[in-house]
Formats: structure tokens, sequence, C-alpha cells
């Protein structure tokens, strides 16, 4: 029981924004893909979903639970959209409705694939509410939106992630535009419903601090190719990717002790649209080898991961 991304391109008819990508979340399992912004992170969530502008085009395999999700079509494709694999977006704001009560925007989905009868609504919207830990759900489900906090929109959006208890959640960057504290409960939250509900989750993130806090394994993109894999504790103490390691990095530690001064990866994530011969990290990369500015480095396994570099290439 997986949901398995495999040789993943997406393009325009111009140029390529993903390329080669893999990755795979198994049921109960929590999940991350890390990279800056420009690396494919968001792009490959939305197109398990097959959730892509229609100027982009999609090949290689996507596969859940063994359903060919590219060939799913109409009523098949939103069914599997909530009850197989459902998506908490970055901005609950913009993925909710401001028109609609909490009650009649979760009631929506909860009648539209069979979940509740109409009299069980209210029910069935306090019980997803509790789940998502909303604070007196009774009274929040109606309510408007805008009347709600960040936090509090988001684990609405969670509760209705929730509502066809789906195998699998795609969250993408959900903790964004959240202060600390209250990032952290969202974090926890997805945690228990986990392993509560044995849901796999996949989070996008650029953090590599919230890599290490939420996720078990890690596959960390650059410039829309997966470049590493494996196990998070296995990569923060031994990354193998130079890029991997720019990452760690660059993330700030917070003990006492001899102060050091906060790395930066020189330069700048390419452009989709730029054309760079050989690794797309290599002008950035402090252990560029001169095979690394004419071929794109194969992937290979190296200790039970998998890497794409030519560091560890015979």
């Amino acid at each position: 029981m997986s949901l398995i991304v495999r040789n993943l391109s997406i393009e325009t008819g111009n140029y390529r924004i993903v390329k080669d990508a893999f990755l795979e979340v198994k049921k109960g399992e929590r999940v991350a893909v890390v990279g800056e912004s420009g690396s494919g992170k968001s792009l490959t969530a939305l197109s398990v979903l097959k959730l892509l502008p229609e100027n982009l085009h999609i090949a290689g395999e996507i596969n859940v639970d063994g359903l060919n999700v590219l060939s799913l079509q109409g009523e098949e494709l939103r069914k599997f959209r909530w009850e197989k694999v459902s998506m908490i977006f970055q901005d609950p704001s913009a993925s909710l409705n401001p028109l609609m009560k909490i009650k009649e925007q979760i009631g929506e989905a909860l009648l539209y694939h069979g979940k509740a009868e109409k009299g069980e609504i209210e029910e069935k919207v306090v019980e997803l509410l509790k789940l998502a830990e909303v604070p007196e759900p009774e009274e929040r489900m109606n309510t408007y939106p805008h009347h709600l906090s960040g936090g509090l929109k988001q684990r609405v959006a969670i509760a209705m992630a929730l509502a066809c208890n789906p195998d699998y959640i795609l969250a993408d960057e959900p903790t964004t535009a959240l202060d600390v504290t209250v990032q952290s409960k969202i974090l926890n939250l997805l945690k228990n419903l986990s392993v509560e509900k044995n849901t796999g989750i996949l989070l996008i993130t650029h953090d590599m601090g919230v890599v290490a806090e939420f996720s078990q394994r890690v596959f960390v993109m650059y410039a829309g190719y997966t470049v590493e894999s494996g196990r998070t504790a296995e990569i923060f103490e031994k990354p193998l990717h130079p890029y991997t390691k720019g990452l760690i990095e660059c993330s700030p530690v917070l003990k006492g002790g001899e102060k050091r001064k906060l790395f930066s990866i020189p330069g700048n994530i390419p452009e989709p649209s730029e054309e760079i011969a050989g690794c797309p990290f290599h002008p950035r990369c402090p252990e560029v080898k001169e095979i690394c500015k004419k071929e794109v480095p194969p992937t290979v396994e190296v200790e039970g991961r998998r890497v794409r570099c030519f560091l560890y290439w015979d």
C-alpha cells in the first residue's frame, strides 16, 4: 500500500519544469519533500491529484495502491481526489470559500461523496472539527472563514481533507504563514492523525527544521530533480548530496556554545527556462567535478539511500 511517483516529468511546450522526479509514501508514513522555492515540490504534489494547469504536460508513473492515476477521468477522478488522496493547500484563506459557512463547506463534501445524510451533517462536521482539534466546534461551524485566525482556518482545511477518510494527505507548506507556536501544533496534529488513522502524509516544505521534527523519510528536490532520498535521521546524520549538506548547514542551531556565522548556499536556483549543461547544481556546488559540467548524474544507491551525484558514481 503505497503512493509511488516514478520518472515524473512535467513540461510546457518549451521546457521541462520537473525532470525524472521520484518519491514514495507508505500507508501511515510521514514523508517530507524539501527544497528551495522553484525546485518543483508543489508541482509534483499537484500532479498526484491531476490538478496541474492545462498547459503543463505530465509523463511518467503515478501509482496509488495499484491505481494508475494518470488514466483517471471524470467521476472516477473526483472520487479519487477525496476518498483516496486529499490535499491541504498552503493558504487556507484561498482554499476556503469566503461566502460559505464552515458547516456548509465540509457538509457539501460529505453529501456529494455519500459520507453522510442531510440530517447527519451537523454531527459529522462537529466530529471532523473535533478531530482537527478546533475549539468550540459547534460554534465555529456556523462562522465564515474570515472570522477565524490563520491557525483555525488551517485546522478547518485539515478537517475538510479528512472528510472522506482518505488513505493519503498531501500537505503543501501548511504552516508557512503561521507563527512558530501554531506551526508546532499543526505539525503535531498531522503527526497524530498519521498514527491514529494510519494515514500516509506527504509534507511539502522548504524548512529543514520542520523536516527533522515531522518526517520519517525525506526526498530532496533541486531544479526539478530528486537529488537525494532516505530516512530522515540518516540524512541529517550523514547527508550525501552537496545540496542536502547545504540545506542542513543553512538551518540555524538554537543551542549554547561557540557562535558561528549562518551558512548560505551561493547563487540561486535556476529558472526552469535556463539551459544548464550537466548537473543543474554544479554552478553552486563546492565539490563540482569536470564531468558535472557536461552530464546529468544518474541516480545511484548508496548505503541504502538514493542520490543523484557524480561523487558516488564509478
